[in-house]
């Protein structure tokens, strides 16, 4: 919205309102602080470090970056701003796309975390006289512990595999 509005000819503090006004809170509202930052006399460098200081977000984190070093190296910013934009709208689409060819994996290992579960609460409707020795004694309730902490580390570890960051 803001390259969008500097190439329109207007200036990076009103493409700056134009977000505070046009966009979503909480956005929104962090857009329009800048602007009172510098209504307040800040400078830009100091109103977009506030911003970063708030929000970090890495997609805040390289927009400020590439005006702070337009600001100081020259360049055309619209066209700085636009090259962040599309890496920003391609970055959420591969993590759309990892999230998508992750799915199975990820629901695998629920079900193979919620299987043992199942099986306990199935053998002890149907045989609890076998069953209920895991509940009465130290042997079982020692093998119910180890069970179940090794389910919650190999539910933790197969989602940490598949998270991929991006």
């Amino acid at each position: 919205m803001i390259a969008n509005s500097m190439r329109a000819g207007f200036a990076f503090q009103h493409g700056i309102d134009m977000v505070a006004q046009q966009m979503e809170p909480p956005i929104a509202d962090e857009f329009a602080r800048v602007i009172v930052d510098m209504n307040l006399g800040a400078t830009v460098e100091e109103a977009l470090q506030g911003l970063l200081r708030r929000a970090d977000s890495e997609d805040v984190n390289m927009m400020v970056t590439a005006v702070l070093i337009q600001r100081s190296s020259g360049g055309n910013l619209s066209e700085i701003l636009e090259t962040v934009g599309e890496t920003m709208r391609e970055r959420e689409r591969l993590t759309g796309e990892v999230k998508t060819m992750t799915s199975q994996q990820r629901f695998s290992g629920t079900v193979l975390t919620l299987w043992p579960l199942l099986l306990l609460g199935l053998f002890s409707l149907f045989n609890w006289s076998q069953t209920s020795l895991l509940f009465t004694t130290n042997i079982g309730l020692i093998l119910l512990t180890v069970g179940g902490v090794m389910q919650v580390l190999g539910y933790y570890t197969i989602r940490r595999i598949l998270d991929v960051d991006i």
